[in-house]
């Protein structure tokens, strides 16, 4: 069962709910794969324009790094897509969000939404200001 708070989404192939988990393992080995960042890869998800080895990248990674002990391999994933058929698993929804773009989502922002207030965010240091800039 996903946990929502830890940005965990959740996703049905073949009629089994699997829980894809946003973890720093997870971004490296679906950058390491994709050849995309993660931010490239949400912009990809959000306007449809994922192909189908992107989509199985990014759904094996979280699925591995949910539960290590699933041995999934990348063939079984996609053979688990198949079954759905790509649309299906495309047009899947999490709190009405594609699921793919979510889960990238969540994978930067551990599932918090982040807002300028937010108190443990860095503060930007100030800039100086150059001698000639000050007139």
């Amino acid at each position: 069962m996903a946990n929502l708070q830890r940005g965990e989404i959740p996703i049905k192939l073949d009629g089994v709910e699997y829980t894809l988990r946003p973890t720093f393992n997870a971004i490296c080995e679906i950058e390491s794969r994709t050849g995309l960042g993660i931010a490239q890869l949400i912009l990809k998800a959000e306007s449809g324009n994922t192909t189908l080895k992107d989509v199985v990248y990014i759904i094996w990674a979280g699925i591995k790094a949910h539960d290590k002990r699933l041995q999934l391999s990348f063939d079984e994933t996609l053979d688990l897509i198949q079954e759905e058929t790509f649309a299906s698993v495309l047009l899947q929804k999490h709190e009405d969000e594609n699921v793919i773009a979510n889960f990238l989502l969540n994978c930067i922002t551990g599932g918090r939404e982040l807002t300028e207030a937010e108190p443990n965010r860095p503060k930007k240091p100030p800039i100086k200001k150059k001698a000639s800039d000050r007139t």
